[in-house]
């Protein structure tokens, strides 16, 4: 009789542990606050990209630039390489920040060149960033 407990025992411990568990979904979110743009009728063009998300964030677009953009995301996991960019042309002041489960992770203020287009100053940066010597508004780390 307890053979058959042990085994059954066995069996049932065996079940438990070896059950897939599903990663544990982190909040990201992604801001950038801007304190200047471009005046209108000077060139503006700009790029962004966040990852990951689920390709439904919000369009920014040159003409309609607002004084805070703002994405979540409720699927990142560990493991994931998360990725913040954002190029504007001239006269671009703003501040990017990343923050998972609400704690900022990484912050980068930028200054571009009112002259030269894309020319960058970094005048802070902090948190984490596997790129610390890029040029511009970028964010890149491992979670």
């Amino acid at each position: 009789m307890k053979n058959i407990t042990l085994i059954l025992l066995s069996i049932l411990m065996f079940g438990f542990v070896s059950c897939k568990k599903e990663p544990i979904k982190h909040k990201i979110t992604y801001e950038i606050r801007f304190f200047e743009t471009p005046s209108i009728g000077h060139s503006n063009s700009i790029s962004y990209g966040i990852y990951p998300s689920d390709h439904k964030e919000p369009k920014m677009t040159e003409d309609n630039m607002p004084k805070i953009w703002r994405y979540e995301y409720f699927g990142l996991t560990e493991g994931t390489e998360v990725v913040f960019s954002f190029r504007g042309q001239l006269s671009y002041y703003y501040e990017m920040i990343v923050y998972i489960d609400d704690v900022e992770k990484s912050y980068v203020r930028v200054k571009t060149s009112d002259n030269v287009y894309y020319a960058t100053k970094i005048e802070e940066r902090r948190g984490l960033n596997k790129h610390p010597e890029a040029n511009g508004g970028l964010i890149c780390f491992d979670f």
